[in-house]
């Protein structure tokens, strides 16, 4: 039997209801900043590219970054000169996925004080804008020299002597 003319557009209603419930499939840290990622959006970020992240353009960097967000992988070691693209794709794509798919609590830890002001100051708060969902909770945080509270998550710097 065929169904009626009516029984196909319910038919058809229904699947589109049960693909847009349906859970979608994680995507890469890399693979997220290809599509939300844009350089161009932040004038005052620290960062020689000037448009779109593209994963191609440093794709040894693709590896780690899928490791970082593994549960299976406790460790993950990187030996790298400085001026790498390791911050950028390490370190700030995997910050600014955690805020905008997967808001968790994030410390970051770095050597002084210094080191962990300047990173919050000229890399982390400035990078926001680069992807619209970031940029849209960086708006609702509250923010302050060391802590940016998200409103689905907090992210703190700090550093070994640091008192917090």
């Amino acid at each position: 039997m065929y169904p009626t003319g009516n029984e196909s557009v319910r038919r058809r209603v229904i699947a589109a209801l049960l693909d847009m419930t349906a859970e979608k499939p994680d995507l890469s840290i890399w693979q997220w900043a290809a599509q939300n990622v844009d350089f161009s959006r932040a004038s005052n970020y620290d960062t020689p590219i000037k448009g779109p992240y593209d994963p191609e353009w440093m794709p040894m960097w693709k590896e780690p970054a899928e490791a970082i967000t593994d549960p299976d992988i406790r460790e993950v070691i990187v030996l790298k000169s400085s001026r790498a693209g390791g911050s950028e794709n390490l370190l700030l794509n995997a910050i600014r996925y955690a805020i905008a798919e997967k808001p968790q609590p994030t410390l970051y830890v770095t050597g002084d004080q210094s080191s962990a002001e300047r990173m919050m100051m000229n890399r982390i708060k400035r990078s926001m804008p680069c992807a619209p969902a970031c940029r849209r909770e960086y708006k609702k945080a509250r923010v302050t020299e060391h802590e940016i509270q998200f409103p689905a998550m907090d992210f703190r710097v700090t550093w070994p002597k640091s008192k917090q």
